[in-house]
């Protein structure tokens, strides 16, 4: 049976003030940390018991008690009035259940108690409008971790739709991994302990977006109790362009403070009212003031103008302020805190934010220091002249270089050129054929060791060169060394000697580099010592360390030259008349090889035809008994040239000089060559017949050779063959690739007759 309308809506008023009468009471004793709990079961009784309108009536009067009594500042205002907006929500939602559960049947509608459900579902609806329409993201978690709640903005910062986020792992949905645990360790800690310190609190945390991607985020969290159980609300804001905006404020602020610091010009900065807000150190070194006692202070009793200048300083700070003018003055004065004045010049500048000018800057600086700047301004032309003689110099050894590289090219290229003439007009001796075809060989070689320092130095240039280190022989290292350069000595009638002591043990080096090392400092040794001098190579044990002594009775090197020997392009004679060749790279290069290795390189000579003596010092390398027997074992005799009888070769170069070349080496050795001009050629090749093995250039056109054996090895008919990249693509890098792409060998050019015979014999097991 329905009670009347008074009774109704006075049990209401009773329900709600019974429920806030219970909560003042027992307040001191709840740990709960929301007011709400108590005030939805009022609602509940009253609409139960009066119908929607009591229980609408109780909500209200709930969420005025709630704010009044309960609502403490936990977070921002805007966090409270979602908070009591939530509650109103969720009192309206049991208000109508529990009053239309009570409801007896009626034959015809109530106009009161429509016009109550329209305005409770057109207040559901502007709540749920507010939530959708808020700037920040709204979430709802329940008491297990997973998502209640997902409003529009929520969807848009972190990627998700309502639909997918719903249900889902908060944690796992929108935290970075390493954030997880500990909110799931919070999230259990409050709910054993009722203690969780972001709550109520506004805070920065990380965010994890769909697409993976972490950004900052500022968030606060409420919790509340529902059903018998704890439930949150998060509200988030992506804060990516504000961290970028502080992130950019603090550097403008750093480099400003950093310029302003370090500047020698004092700086006052001053507000629209003519007080210094801002004064730099150098304007309190200049004036003698702290900024503790400079800030506040007018201008006008600090600058002193000079008699009969306008306007005042008043009337000056005026004029910048309100015109938005930099009025620059000379000849003035400020206020010294021993009563003295500072004859300074200066600038005084408005600060302007938007359009509005806020204050002005002064910058001045003391005129009795133009004598200095003067003198430092000669100075820095000094410099600058210095620095431009230098750049002449730079650009004149680059022109000598130049002219050196052109020179030293040419030479060996017109030997090469005048004796292959020779040889192709005919008509020689058999001596003299034999002479010439020794030029043309030795003319090569020099030409290929100016390509090879010149690789070299752009390789130490450009941190490309590699050292392939491993524990070797010193005494080995300087004997090969030896043997290399002796037939030059001969030639030159040069003695040479040398003193290797056995015991001076091993070094960890790359020991083709570290021949060359050696080689190159004989080289030089021999190239500068006349006929029937002398060159001695010494190698010891200096403690820790291996020595290598190279001395010559030589030209000997200048003073004024020395402390240039070992830079690029350096020559103590660069002109057209000088007794010797080269480009002045090698003993760069030796002085990076030896730095390569830990090692040091030192040169000494007492003057022009005083000789020369060239020190290098590499740290000793403790190696086993069988390591150390291993790697100073004699070199083996050289093994006889292999036959490559009835052996199928298939060589591939677009250069017909190379291919003619390599096809006339590997026929005379009894080989079936086949020659291609190109990898689609060499394919059709394949096809017809498959070799026994396979030589390529790499760099050729259309189909290179790393594409070449790739399609090769696709292929079941060719898949096994054998192959060797022989290319002047001669880098680590290059061999690696090779490698990689398919090839077993990798051959760098130019490539010795009998080199191509052993690899070829190599790879078909003939070796």
């Amino acid at each position: 049976m329905r009670h009347n309308a008074f009774d109704r809506y006075a049990s209401a008023v009773l329900f709600a003030g019974g429920a806030l009468l219970v909560k003042l009471l027992l307040a001191p004793l709840l740990e709960e940390p929301g007011p709400f709990l108590l005030f939805l079961g009022a609602v509940a009784a009253a609409a139960w018991r009066g119908g929607v309108g009591p229980g609408l009536l109780a909500a209200a009067l709930a969420a005025v008690a709630s704010h009044v009594f309960f609502l403490a500042p936990l977070a921002s205002p805007a966090d409270e009035s979602l908070r009591l907006g939530l509650f109103v929500l969720e009192s309206v939602t049991v208000a109508v259940l529990a009053g239309l559960g009570n409801r007896p049947p009626r034959p015809a509608l109530d106009p009161e108690r429509d016009r109550m459900e329209a305005g409770l579902r057109s207040a559901a609806a502007e709540m749920r409008a507010v939530l959708d329409s808020a700037l920040d993201a709204v979430v709802g978690m329940s008491a297990e971790g997973a998502i209640t709640f997902w409003n529009p903005r929520a969807e848009t910062i972190f990627g998700w739709s309502a639909a997918e986020a719903l249900g889902r792992d908060l944690a796992e949905l929108i935290l970075p991994p390493t954030d997880r645990e500990n909110h799931r360790r919070g999230l259990q800690r409050f709910l054993g302990t009722g203690n969780w310190p972001i709550l109520g609190q506004r805070i920065e945390a990380r965010g994890l977006r769909r697409d993976r991607s972490h950004f900052p985020l500022e968030m606060s969290v409420t919790a509340r109790r529902e059903a018998g159980s704890w439930a949150f609300t998060a509200f988030m804001a992506d804060i990516t362009e504000r961290k970028r905006a502080e992130e950019r404020l603090r550097h403008q602020l750093a480099f400003t403070s950093a310029i302003t610091g370090h500047l020698g010009e004092g700086v006052f900065a001053v507000d629209r009212d003519g007080r210094l807000t801002f004064a730099n150190p150098a304007a309190e070194r200049m004036l003698g003031f702290p900024e503790s006692e400079l800030r506040g202070r007018p201008l006008g009793e600090l600058l002193q103008r000079r008699a009969g200048s306008e306007p005042t300083p008043d009337d000056l700070l005026g004029r910048v302020l309100a015109a938005g003018t930099t009025v620059h003055l000379d000849g003035d004065a400020l206020l010294k805190a021993d009563g003295s004045t500072l004859p300074v010049a200066h600038t005084c500048s408005p600060i302007v934010t938007g359009s509005e000018v806020v204050g002005a800057v002064l910058v001045f600086h003391d005129v009795t220091e133009r004598k200095q700047m003067e003198e430092r301004r000669q100075q820095l032309l000094v410099r600058e002249q210095g620095a431009r003689e230098e750049a002449e110099n730079a650009n004149r050894m680059k022109d000598e270089f130049l002219a050196m590289l052109s020179h030293e090219l040419r030479t060996p290229l017109s030997a090469i050129a005048g004796w292959a003439h020779i040889l192709r007009e005919g008509g020689l001796e058999p001596g003299e054929a034999a002479r010439a075809i020794e030029v043309i060989d030795r003319n090569a070689r020099v030409q290929g060791q100016l390509i090879s320092d010149i690789l070299d130095v752009s390789r130490i240039i450009s941190g490309k060169l590699r050292l392939e280190k491993k524990p070797v022989t010193a005494a080995a290292v300087v004997e090969a060394a030896l043997d290399t350069v002796r037939p030059s000595a001969e030639a030159k009638k040069v003695r040479l000697e040398a003193t290797l002591d056995p015991g001076a043990g091993h070094v960890l080096a790359d020991p083709d580099r570290l021949q060359q090392v050696v080689w190159n400092l004989l080289s030089n040794a021999i190239k500068f010592t006349p006929e029937q001098g002398l060159v001695s190579v010494r190698l010891a044990r200096q403690g820790r360390q291996v020595e290598i002594v190279v001395r010559d009775s030589g030209d000997g090197i200048s003073p004024e030259f020395l402390p240039y020997v070992f830079e690029r392009f350096r020559q103590a004679d660069s002109s057209t008349s000088r007794p010797h060749g080269g480009l002045g790279l090698g003993l760069a290069i030796v002085r990076h090889l030896v730095e390569a290795h830990g090692g040091t390189v030192v040169a000494d000579s007492a003057g022009k035809g005083q000789g020369s003596t060239f020190t290098v010092r590499l740290s000793r390398h403790s190696v086993t008994g069988e390591h150390a027997a291993r790697t100073a074992a004699p070199a083996a005799e050289a093994a006889p040239v292999p036959s490559l009888d009835r052996l199928r070769v298939l060589v591939v170069d677009d250069d017909p000089d190379t291919r003619g070349m390599m096809e006339t080496v590997l026929s005379q050795r009894g080989a079936h060559v086949t020659a291609a001009a190109s990898a689609a050629e060499a394919l059709a090749c394949v096809e017809k017949e498959t070799p026994d093995v396979l030589l390529s250039d790499i760099g050729m056109p259309g189909m290179d050779g790393y594409a070449l054996i790739r399609e090769l090895r696709e292929r079941p008919q060719a898949r096994d063959i054998p192959a060797a990249a022989l290319t002047a693509y001669a880098h680590a890098d290059d061999r690696g690739q090779a490698i990689a792409a398919g090839y077993q060998r990798h051959v760098a050019k130019p490539v010795e007759p009998a080199e191509l015979v052993a690899v070829v014999a190599s790879l078909a097991g003939r070796a």
